[in-house]
């Protein structure tokens, strides 16, 4: 916590500095009345309130201040995760310990959507909602992390120490990346835009002008990644070798007997741009015999703002993970 005080600390001592020094100037030095000098001690005072307001705000950002980013790329999302990302379990993931005896197990398998990503309480996510809708009877385990793929998914769920009765698998658009990945098309590197170097000293080291820049630049923020994307779902072969990643989450269902279920999510900064997406998955799950719920088509035409954590985190604020499992619940 030091660290995040130490701009502050350098605000703070050039104000003092700045303002004993000023006043040993108009008080020893320049004595002498008239208009240069009234000019000279108003533009001192602007200055010194200018930084007194800003210190002010630096140290509101660093001590009262947390707000999570979808790319995990500014100073208050980096406080927010350190602050609110746990409990963690001993299996790795966000979520408490599980006890499976005499209660019927449900895996929930996904990424940042279902680990909780810009959801501080547990219980608010997808798996706390869907634990307090099914009851004692079962026992809702989270199996995610930022940033899997289908691949890494699948591969934890064969891994987990207990055998489901019903599994539920959150699927996110950018779950292609994996098959791309596969054949030879990875996505661009670079997926936001930083700040130049003139500024970056600056932002990466003063959350309130870190806070502002990332604001200013939010509507850049992933538009050369999305357009990959869309060509990814475009490709008839990247889009076959996916539907053989999943068709994997399908197979292990069958080898254990249990219910599979997927919900299928947008991109919730731009939901109809990205249905057209959400429904071919969809219809290739459904085509495939599972149980799939177009999220996407479930949140056309509705604000994209009141469905996710923030203007700079397009995760599913609490709200709508309840609505989504509503959904779930009712389907089955």
């Amino acid at each position: 916590m030091l660290r995040h005080w130490e701009f502050a600390g350098w605000v703070a001592g050039a104000l003092v500095i700045s303002g004993v020094l000023a006043a040993w100037l108009f008080r020893r030095q320049w004595k002498v009345g008239g208009g240069l000098r009234t000019a000279a001690v108003g533009a001192t005072l602007s200055i010194l309130t200018t930084g007194m307001s800003y210190l002010a705000a630096e140290c509101w950002f660093v001590g009262g201040h947390d707000q999570s980013d979808g790319y995990l790329q500014t100073l208050a999302g980096k406080r927010w995760f350190s602050r609110h990302w746990n409990p963690i379990n001993s299996l790795g993931y966000r979520d408490r310990e599980h006890d499976f005896n005499g209660k019927s197990p449900l895996l929930f398998v996904g990424d940042s959507f279902v680990a909780g990503h810009g959801t501080r309480d547990i219980d608010d996510r997808m798996a706390g909602v869907l634990q307090a809708r099914l009851g004692a009877d079962w026992e809702v385990a989270v199996i995610a992390q930022n940033g899997w793929n289908p691949v890494q998914e699948l591969e934890a769920l064969r891994a987990f120490p207990a055998t489901p009765d019903r599994i539920v698998v959150s699927y996110y658009i950018n779950d292609i990346e994996s098959a791309a990945i596969a054949l030879g098309n990875p996505p661009p590197t670079v997926r936001v835009q930083h700040p130049p170097e003139p500024v970056r000293w600056l932002t990466s080291r003063s959350h309130f002008a870190n806070w502002f820049y990332w604001r200013v630049v939010r509507g850049q923020f992933g538009t050369v990644y999305w357009d990959w994307l869309k060509d990814a779902y475009d490709d008839e072969a990247t889009l076959e070798h996916h539907g053989e990643e999943l068709q994997g989450f399908l197979d292990y269902a069958a080898e254990t007997g249990a219910e599979i279920a997927f919900l299928v999510w947008p991109n919730l900064d731009y939901v109809e741009g990205s249905r057209s997406y959400t429904g071919r998955v969809t219809d290739m799950l459904v085509s495939r015999g599972a149980l799939a719920i177009d999220l996407g088509e479930h949140f056309r035409g509705r604000d994209e703002r009141t469905l996710v954590v923030n203007p700079m985190d397009g995760h599913p604020n609490p709200n709508t993970q309840a609505e989504a499992i509503n959904l779930l619940v009712e389907a089955w």
